[in-house]
């Protein structure tokens, strides 16, 4: 019988290619608005970042003011050019700067007792135990030797009944199996150590080290037989830094203590409190405080209350400021300094420089003392005068900031004003307005940005300052960028007048060159650091003095950040363009960040052909809209007393930035930016104008404190 091997089939037919195709098809379909909307969420985030990170220059730099003098210049490396040595040194520099943050230097070992005794008691001990070769150093005797008959004459019977096997253990010896009992009462019996060597011996068999001093007791004026003693202390590291100083009173309970007075035992300015056979020391009436370092000591009560007690070796007391005491040479630290254990000397405190760092005599007032926001002049801390060049912030945010790469010299003069001249003509190139929603594509891809932060960020500085920020306070319309914009007269400061200004605060003549029209500035005091306002509100009746744009005209910077880095930068797509990917922001004085919006772009839900260019509509979610965005959402609130509780009201919930400045009350309602966020409807009112909506009862703010929260964007989400 033949077999024949059936054909077995190796593709697919048509009918599964297409349902392969149409599942395909499918997921696509499903899957390009997740990317998309993805995409957008990324876009949102990095809006937000660029926000987040403008607002905190605006408030630790630009608010700061201008500290004056050098800035440092900033060397930046580039980790594929670096040589293996320079790279070694580099990475050396940064894991010791970890180390000094994550693994901070430890605390200097501290020193405990373990052992202590003075040295008549150790004579006495071996007198009682009948040594004959007793020799004391430091008493009224001293440089004499006691015979056993001559001490024996002195001690009886019963004293030497105290010098006990307790006595031993407790006072002799430390807690170490080869040192028994029956080693030391031997050793006692027949030695020749005078006190200091028994001492050394004893630190030596214990592992410690041995603290040998002489108490000179008529130093202290104490009534007394004795006029020096040696004290011995055998003394072992602690590793915690807050052990206390042991006290002996709890190394000393023999029989009968009573009979001995607390210095017999080392103490100074202390009685004793208790009966029986046991020995309690306090201070006395005539020695109220406690030596801070050495808790056997006590002291009279000092001078002046910021003065601390200290025991010096000796016994001494020394009143030194709290913490300021140097164990090393037994004196106080010089005014403004304190004694570091870790340094080993005595260190000036924060603000202040020492005249030798290692041992310092005087510590002097140092710039660094005055708090952010100020500097020492004439040894006071005065306010930093505001940033006026533009070169000036970015050299301070190069160097104060976390940045790849800086170039603040591209600032071009016009008259006695700096500005980004290739900047401000590449974004007005074919007469196209300044903030306007028509921008220009591509204008920023060949301008050199004057930072670039390390997180990729590109930032570009529009000028000098300005006493009112065009877009902001001052319409936009026709801008140049010197109007407004702040310089410094070499004026008689205090004899220039309008439209220049003497600032007090600043002891300086602030000029501008003035604008034309309505928002006109009278003179150039929003330059200064502080603005007052005194003379404009006695000038106009009412609240009418609110209208003067010197009274609503916000001061600063105006910057542009890129918030795709180097990531969309293709001109063909659009990158490098306004509203796109590159955004303005308002850098105030007060250190307030203000995202700008295209001002005569269409507003949320506007009618086809009203508004925008070319009639083109824009809905208030798109990045197109900048801080007349809701994507930069923000909450408004006030706080209220409900059924007495401190109770949090909501006003105004995720609304664009803008408008939450601007109802809050934060900003101006006469502003430009407040006058072109859109209408507004209130329990059904239609509003013509932002102002009287928000100067109306109809707004909550108007007669509550209002605060203003941006809400947290998270990347992926």
């Amino acid at each position: 019988m033949k077999i024949y091997k059936l054909n077995k089939k190796t593709a697919f037919t048509l009918m599964e290619i297409g349902l392969s195709l149409l599942i395909i098809s499918i997921l696509l379909m499903l899957s390009i608005p997740l990317i998309t909307k993805q995409m957008k969420k990324t876009e949102e985030y990095n809006y937000y970042l660029a926000y987040k990170t403008v607002e905190k220059i605006g408030s630790q730099i630009v608010a700061f003011g201008d500290p004056e003098g050098d800035i440092p210049s900033v060397v930046y490396y580039d980790m594929n050019e670096l040589s293996p040595l320079v790279m070694r040194d580099f990475i050396a520099e940064k894991t010791n700067a970890l180390k000094s943050i994550f693994i901070p230097k430890a605390y200097a070992q501290k020193t405990s007792e373990i052992v202590a005794f003075p040295s008549y008691e150790y004579d006495y001990m071996r007198v009682c135990l009948g040594n004959p070769n007793v020799v004391k150093d430091y008493d009224i005797y001293a440089g004499n030797t006691w015979t056993l008959d001559e001490v024996q004459n002195t001690l009886n019977q019963k004293f030497c009944d105290l010098y006990s096997q307790d006595m031993i253990t407790k006072h002799f010896k430390c807690n170490k199996a080869s040192l028994t009992y029956q080693t030391i009462y031997d050793l006692l019996k027949t030695t020749t150590y005078n006190a200091s060597e028994y001492c050394s011996w004893l630190a030596t068999q214990c592992g410690g080290t041995a603290d040998y001093k002489v108490i000179d007791i008529a130093e202290q004026t104490y009534e007394t037989n004795q006029a020096a003693y040696g004290q011995c202390r055998v003394m072992i590291n602690d590793p915690d830094k807050n052990a206390p100083i042991v006290n002996l009173t709890e190394n000393s309970n023999t029989e009968n203590a009573k009979t001995l007075e607390c210095e017999d035992y080392g103490y100074v300015g202390m009685t004793n409190t208790a009966s029986g056979p046991n020995i309690a020391c306090v201070c006395d009436n005539s020695h109220p405080l406690a030596a801070l370092n050495n808790s056997k000591v006590c002291c009279a009560a000092p001078e002046s209350a910021l003065l601390s007690p200290y025991a010096k070796k000796n016994g001494l007391c020394v009143y030194c400021s709290f913490g300021a005491y140097n164990e090393k040479t037994e004196a106080c630290c010089p005014a403004h300094s304190y004694y570091s254990e870790s340094a080993g000397h005595c260190v000036c405190a924060e603000g202040y420089a020492p005249d030798v760092v290692s041992a310092p005599t005087a510590c002097s007032r140092n710039a660094s003392s005055c708090p952010a926001g100020s500097h020492l002049e004439d040894n006071v801390c005065k306010s930093n005068s505001p940033i006026i060049s533009a070169e000036r912030f970015c050299k301070l945010l190069a160097y104060n900031w976390n940045v790849s790469t800086s170039n603040c010299s591209n600032f071009t003069k016009k008259d006695n004003i700096y500005y980004n001249a290739e900047l401000f003509n590449k974004i007005t190139a074919s007469s196209t307005p300044y903030l306007s929603s028509k921008a220009v594509v591509g204008a920023f891809n060949n301008v050199e940005p004057n930072i670039i932060f390390s997180n990729g960020l590109k930032l570009w500085i529009l000028g000098d300052k300005s006493a009112s920020i065009a877009g902001l306070s001052f319409n936009p319309d026709d801008y140049e960028p010197d109007v407004n914009t702040c310089y410094v007269t070499t004026d008689a400061s205090p004899t220039c007048g309008a439209p220049k200004f003497y600032s007090k605060i600043d002891d300086k003549c602030f000029a501008i060159v003035q604008g034309n029209g309505s928002l006109k500035l009278g003179d150039a005091r929003n330059c200064s650091a502080s603005v007052d306002f005194a003379d404009l509100i006695h000038q106009f009746e009412g609240y009418s003095y609110l209208q003067d744009p010197r009274t609503y005209a916000v001061n600063g910077f105006t910057v542009f950040v890129d918030i795709t880095g180097s990531k969309d930068d293709d001109a063909d797509g659009g990158g490098g363009t306004m509203w796109k990917d590159v955004f303005p922001f308002f850098i105030s004085a007060n250190g307030h960040v203000y995202p700008a919006y295209p001002m005569n772009a269409a507003k949320a839900k506007a009618p086809d052909g009203e508004g925008g260019e070319g009639g083109k509509t824009y809905d208030s979610a798109s990045l197109y809209q900048g801080g007349n965005s809701s994507l930069l959402s923000t909450d408004v609130f006030y706080y209220d007393i409900v059924n007495g509780k401190r109770k949090k009201i909501s006003v105004y919930s995720s609304i664009p930035y803008a408008r939450a400045m601007c109802f809050s009350m934060e900003l101006s309602a006469f502003t430009p930016y407040c006058q072109n966020i859109g209408s507004k409807f209130r329990k059904g009112k239609l509003y013509d104008s932002v102002d009287k909506f928000v100067y109306s009862e109809d707004n909550p703010c108007w007669k509550h404190k209002c605060f203003v929260h941006i809400k947290r964007k998270v990347k992926f989400l």
